[in-house]
């Protein structure tokens, strides 16, 4: 009862539209999940995500699930979980984009361990945690594949990406990430889980810092792509 008073003073909003959620809705309405810009590139090799990969480090496949552009509902989502603490928006996200990966008949059973991308320490503990991480909560459910954080961290904490040049990118993150569990790589499968892919830069350092461990298979995947 005093719930229900409560949420009629206080109505719960969607983090995508702004509109008051069902009582069945949690942080994202119906709408807004449907009518996020979905990108088929989970279907095919050589999509536009793939190929920014192409020439710098061997992968098994590479694909996001959304199109990012600015004053987007997706951009609002993934800033809330970002920014806001909204951490639940990272694992229903993560849940659409497992449901990808589980649609691929080529990647039913391929996965051995989850690895989202770290944050720097002081990074995380000024945001206290990290978004990739209920990304790749949300895929875990779906696929059924355990995800490891000790294996990877960043000691480059770098500075915002947002209005870099492809270049500045690259140095920013270069020879930033560091291996702390070799043990259980070798003749892995991998999948790494970032919220947003633009020029690739961080996915790529993570996956040289994993290459240098025998017979590593690299997979990436994010929610957005821009």
């Amino acid at each position: 009862m005093l719930k229900d008073f409560l949420n009629l003073i206080y109505p719960k909003v969607c983090s995508g539209c702004k509109t008051v959620l069902l009582k069945n809705e949690i942080l994202i309405c119906t709408y807004c999940l449907s009518s996020l810009p979905k990108l088929d590139y989970y279907k095919y090799s050589s999509n536009p995500v793939e190929k920014l990969f192409w020439g710098k480090i061997e992968i098994n496949m590479a694909f996001s699930a959304y199109k990012f552009s600015k004053g987007s509902i997706i951009q609002q989502l993934i800033h809330s979980l970002k920014y806001e603490g909204k951490t639940e928006i990272g694992v229903i996200l993560g849940v659409e984009l497992g449901k990808l990966i589980s649609s691929v008949n080529s990647l039913s059973n391929h996965f051995d361990i989850i690895i989202p991308v770290p944050l720097h320490k002081k990074r995380l503990k000024e945001r206290t945690y990290n978004q990739s991480l209920f990304i790749a909560k949300g895929i875990s459910k779906v696929i059924n594949v355990n995800i490891d954080e000790s294996i990877l961290s960043r000691e480059n904490r770098g500075s915002s990406q947002t209005k870099k040049t492809k270049f500045s990118r690259w140095l920013n993150v270069a020879e930033g990430f560091t291996i702390n569990n070799d043990k259980v790589l070798k003749n892995k499968s991998i999948l790494l889980v970032d919220d947003v892919i633009t020029t690739g830069s961080t996915l790529l350092a993570c996956g040289e810092a994993l290459n240098e461990y025998e017979n590593i298979k690299l997979s990436f995947v994010s929610l957005a792509c821009v």
